[in-house]
């Protein structure tokens, strides 16, 4: 039942059992993750599509407009574009354009680019 996951209910318990109570905690604790994988798999799971659908666009979108700008990384939600020098205006308008534009849900999506010339430093 949903009684493994109410800590306190399940030391009331179990605490005169410390062999089962240690058993339980760990029960619970394997649940828990289960439970916190369900609800973030799908929603993880979407966000990459996401980025991964702006990724595709990006690319094209940067060879059909000509501009010398490569992606180079996909980190979490993030993507990291590598670009020749004097054309990172020009990269970062086309690719906010495309991350908030590529994939349509009931709420905007907001991307903004940050330019710098080292990744550490513009964390």
């Amino acid at each position: 039942g949903t009684g493994i996951l109410d800590s306190l209910e399940l030391w009331k318990q179990y605490n005169h059992q410390p062999a089962i109570y240690d058993q339980m905690k760990k029960h619970r604790r394997t649940l828990k993750k289960a439970l916190n994988a369900a609800i973030n798999y799908p929603t993880q799971g979407g966000a990459a599509s996401i980025v991964n659908r702006a990724a595709i666009a990006l690319a094209k979108a940067y060879k059909a407009e000509g501009v010398p700008a490569t992606i180079i990384a996909n980190i979490h939600d993030e993507l990291l574009v590598s670009c020749k020098a004097g054309h990172e205006q020009q990269a970062a308008k086309i690719m906010q354009n495309v991350m908030e534009n590529t994939t349509t849900l009931s709420v905007n999506l907001k991307a903004e680019p940050v330019i710098g010339t080292r990744y550490g430093a513009i964390k």
